[in-house]
């Protein structure tokens, strides 16, 4: 059943993909928004696509009010060290929960 969900998704982002290519286009910098959605995506819950939303939106404000305050050399690193503080706090993101370990 899982792989099932796994395939969906993964089809689901490639035809949005496919979508969206000729619209901003492609080039070797899009791997800096993917960077950032993986840290949105860390930040909500990797099992959570409302923690991923949420993620997603903590860190736009963040990006947006800190390039207000800091200039845009700052803009670019402050993703990053909010993914290092998450981490750090709480590892399973927002809304992600810890696997069960059974002994």
């Amino acid at each position: 059943m899982n792989f099932q969900v796994e395939g969906i998704s993964a089809a689901i982002g490639s035809f949005g993909g496919i979508l969206l290519a000729p619209i901003i286009g492609i080039n070797p910098e899009i791997g800096h928004l993917i960077l950032k959605a993986l840290v949105a995506a860390v930040i909500g819950g990797f099992t959570s696509l409302p923690g991923a939303f949420v993620g997603g939106l903590i860190l736009g404000l963040l990006e947006t009010y800190s390039g207000a305050f800091f200039g845009s050399t700052l803009k670019n690193i402050i993703p990053f060290v909010v993914l290092v503080v998450f981490l750090l706090i709480r590892p399973y993101g927002l809304f992600g929960k810890a696997p069960l370990v059974r002994i």
